[in-house]
């Protein structure tokens, strides 16, 4: 009986670890389903990604070892299309991507002290939230606030900026928080913005 047992418990064991063996055991080296991949595979990646870009047939001369010269000419030639594009870009798009902007780009939320009578400029979905301190909203050049994503609602001219209550920026046109408290107002702050 236990012989039994024990011969049952093996063959459960082999055939599952067989099933799992050829299911994730299956993929190939250097394919797109495997993170690993093989020096050929980059080498095809790179070939099929500059010739997207240039519209040349870099595949024959990047095996054959093209003088550096004319690959020169060729990186030159995908850099003026570059170019071409940041330039036909919108202003405040290209200004970011060159990093000539006036406004700060925070990744996470950060700590920004401002004091009275100084403003902080929020650009395109920039979010704030008051800690401490007292604060009035500036409009858009539309007349349209910020959104109060905590109670849900809008927060037009005039209107006090509750602590501790999420605050979103739809559009980069001017909204902004003026500061009204005496001493500082520590806010945090996580997306575009600048104080004035």
């Amino acid at each position: 009986m236990r012989r039994s047992r024990v011969l049952v418990g093996l063959i459960i064991f082999v055939v599952m670890f067989s099933l799992v063996s050829e299911t994730y055991g299956s993929d190939i080296g250097g394919s797109v389903n495997d993170p690993l991949v093989t020096k050929s595979y980059v080498d095809e990646l790179f070939i099929s990604i500059s010739e997207k870009l240039s519209g040349d047939n870099y595949s024959s001369s990047f095996q054959n070892n093209t003088s550096n010269e004319e690959l020169k000419v060729r990186l030159e030639k995908v850099e003026n299309k570059i170019d071409k594009v940041v330039n036909e870009l919108p202003d405040d798009i290209s200004r970011k991507i060159e990093g000539k902007g006036d406004f700060i780009n925070a990744e996470v939320y950060v700590v920004v002290e401002v004091r009275k009578d100084q403003k902080i400029v929020l650009g395109s979905g920039a979010e704030v939230i008051l800690r401490a301190g007292e604060a009035d909203i500036i409009v858009g050049k539309n007349g349209d606030g910020l959104a109060d994503v905590t109670v849900g609602k809008d927060l037009k001219k005039g209107d006090k900026i509750p602590r501790q209550h999420l605050l979103i920026s739809s559009r980069n046109d001017g909204r902004a928080l003026k500061v009204t408290s005496n001493g500082t107002a520590y806010l945090l702050v996580k997306g575009d913005y600048k104080v004035e």
